[in-house]
């Protein structure tokens, strides 16, 4: 059973800041070819996550995925 951190981790993105830097339409293909289990997922807000996470802003990054 894969774990989206490791279909990113496949996909060349091992940090937050190369999950910042992703492209959504990506993103979404990575999920896409994963199987049905992982289109569900909408990873629309990663970037930005990723974003605040690699800034080590984490408690923006908590109140922004409340």
């Amino acid at each position: 059973r894969r774990k989206i951190a490791g279909l990113l981790s496949d996909a060349g993105m091992h940090t937050w800041a190369a999950l910042a830097g992703a492209d959504v339409k990506r993103l979404r293909l990575v999920l896409a070819e994963a199987g049905p289990r992982y289109r569900m997922h909408d990873p629309s807000s990663w970037p930005t996550q990723g974003r605040l996470l690699a800034a080590g802003r984490w408690q923006d990054f908590k109140d922004a995925t409340a």
